[in-house]
């Protein structure tokens, strides 16, 4: 699960999934198609007591 804050789009999590599953499978032999990706994309995120 991928958390953003702000808007995701489609160009970029496909570079990001990409990316991610290729450093899997490198570092530690996890193969692309057994890793799912989720994107979440939001303009109110709290931290440290408040938020953003």
């Amino acid at each position: 699960e991928v958390k953003v804050l702000g808007s995701v789009d489609s160009g970029s999590s496909a570079k990001m999934t990409a990316r991610l599953c290729e450093v899997l499978q490198k570092e530690l032999a996890i193969p692309g198609d057994a890793v799912y990706v989720s994107y979440w994309g939001t303009s109110n995120w709290g931290w440290n007591g408040s938020n953003f």
